[in-house]
């Protein structure tokens, strides 16, 4: 943007974790430091207190969501239809639309489903922009998906662990395409045992014993449930892709990652 050349400009990182969520963009103030210094010919530093992070900083999460999904009598997932409408903010961030393109392909999560439509109403509002925020598009997907999943085998008098399990993609499935593109690389889950994951955390928590506890803590009048979700982390995306499209490209593995 100053039109230096990159062997021109020393960045020295603080021990401040990864780039992601806030960390990740290019905010207005980076540049108007760097521009300050420039033209004053002398060090700026810019601080930012808290009160001035939070009305500023990205924010991210607040979508409103209709969803409908369509389930044959054996609690199967047959189709799942999206609409949705993120509050943008003022303006658009560095990372442009990520959110909602996260959002739209991770929201099936680790189910099978046949049929799949998402439609985004990109909305800009008068408040802080929305941008990346700690696992962009997963959070959001997966409260939908497994709301809807819980709202619909109640509906249908089914057991949820059990709906669950049933369309849960399964091990011999793998590798499992989605057929969805998230940032320009393909869904592709290479391995993986869902319902056995399912049952061991069901395991853990004692599920069974824990429910009989909470109907008759319902029984006696106190306001207590429980929920479980499932959802898949994305992750090895540029590997995805290699193995994906070129897997005859004969490349030493460290060119991989």
């Amino acid at each position: 943007m100053f039109g230096h050349s990159t062997i021109a400009v020393v960045l020295k990182e603080g021990h401040t974790g990864g780039g992601f969520g806030v960390r990740g963009e290019l905010y207005p103030e980076d540049f108007l430091v760097c521009a300050a210094a420039t033209r004053l010919g002398r060090p700026v530093k810019w601080i930012e207190d808290r009160h001035e992070h939070l009305v500023a900083a990205n924010h991210s999460r607040e979508q409103r969501h209709g969803a409908r999904a369509a389930f044959d009598v054996d609690g199967r997932i047959l189709a799942v239809e999206d609409t949705f409408y993120p509050d943008q903010g003022a303006y658009v961030r560095t990372h442009g639309t990520r959110v909602v393109v996260m959002t739209m392909p991770m929201l099936p999560g680790l189910y099978r489903i046949r049929a799949y439509r998402s439609v985004c109403h990109f909305r800009p509002t008068n408040k802080t922009p929305a941008a990346t925020y700690r696992a962009p598009g997963r959070f959001e997907g997966s409260f939908v998906r497994e709301r809807l999943v819980d709202a619909s085998v109640d509906r249908l008098g089914l057991n949820r662990m059990t709906v669950r399990r049933r369309n849960l993609v399964a091990a011999a499935e793998m590798p499992f395409c989605r057929k969805l593109n998230a940032l320009g690389t393909e869904i592709f889950y290479d391995s993986g045992d869902y319902p056995r994951l399912l049952d061991k955390a069901l395991a853990k928590i004692g599920w069974d014993s824990l429910q009989a506890e909470l109907q008759r803590r319902r029984a006696a009048g106190e306001l207590v449930g429980s929920g479980i979700a499932i959802f898949v982390e994305k992750g090895g995306l540029e590997r995805c892709r290699i193995i994906r499209y070129r897997p005859r490209k004969q490349l030493p593995l460290w060119k991989y990652w």
